[in-house]
């Protein structure tokens, strides 16, 4: 209907001193050019159409491939598709995707795990909230507590993705990232020895490892510590210090006050 109400206009039309009169020829090519783009419309048409179904098919795939681990009120030990070892700490997950597993081995990390990854099987990925951690067959583990992420290396090397810098840790270090400072530092052992040592220096030392400022250090002068000091358990270790140095303290945040 609609080219039969254009032809009718196009043969009405008289121009002043015409000097052509093959309006049919005119009006072929016109409908010619208007066939060639409905069927270019058509055909960006069937194209968003088969892009739509496209995607609609790949969610769907996506979300049956998905694999969720969760570790509940406990820790979980679990094999991953390419043995790789993931030992989850309580309420944490990881989740990884069947398929796109057989190109990259990544898994999206909530919460905190230790890894054993197997060796010569390509890249392997931990994506946390703060960071990307990449390895090539290693054991680290990962933490995410208060908002910071702290990734510590027990053998090979690991890779930290993070928005502040990208640094190598090996075998003995471990990192500390909360969004904006990165402090890479050596891993210090469960417990340290002392042997006779002044108690201003294991004082000293404590203030570090658990970032303390310590009041009236003077009263340790003339004192000495032999024995073992966590540096995983703050409260136990100012307990072993000062007991058997017969000292006693006040916390109060991180002010450390020694007393007689």
């Amino acid at each position: 209907m609609e080219e039969q109400n254009i032809q009718a206009q196009i043969r009405k039309v008289s121009l002043k001193d015409e000097t052509f009169t093959d309006k049919a020829a005119v009006w072929g090519r016109i409908v010619h050019h208007m066939d060639l783009r409905d069927r270019r419309q058509r055909i960006h048409s069937y194209c968003r159409i088969a892009a739509s179904v496209a995607a609609v098919i790949c969610i769907a795939i996506g979300l049956g491939a998905r694999v969720d681990i969760a570790s509940g009120g406990k820790t979980l030990q679990y094999i991953l598709p390419d043995g790789s070892q993931v030992e989850l700490a309580e309420h944490s997950s990881v989740r990884y995707n069947r398929i796109t597993w057989m190109f990259a081995r990544r898994v999206v990390l909530d919460g905190d795990a230790s890894f054993d990854v197997t060796k010569h099987k390509g890249k392997f990925s931990v994506v946390a909230d703060k960071g990307t951690i990449t390895v090539l067959g290693t054991r680290f583990s990962v933490s995410q507590q208060n908002d910071i992420l702290h990734v510590a290396c027990t053998e090979g090397s690991v890779k930290v993705r993070t928005q502040a810098g990208t640094p190598v840790l090996h075998k003995g270090e471990q990192l500390n990232y909360d969004g904006e400072h990165l402090e890479v530092e050596p891993i210090l052992p469960e417990y340290l020895e002392f042997n006779n040592a002044p108690l201003s220096d294991m004082i000293t030392k404590i203030e570090e490892i658990y970032d303390l400022t310590v009041m009236n250090k003077d009263i340790c002068n003339g004192l000495f510590f032999s024995g073992w000091v966590s540096t995983q358990n703050r409260d136990e270790a100012l307990e072993v210090i000062m007991g058997s140095c017969g000292l006693g303290y006040d916390l109060d945040g991180n002010i450390l006050t020694i007393k007689h």
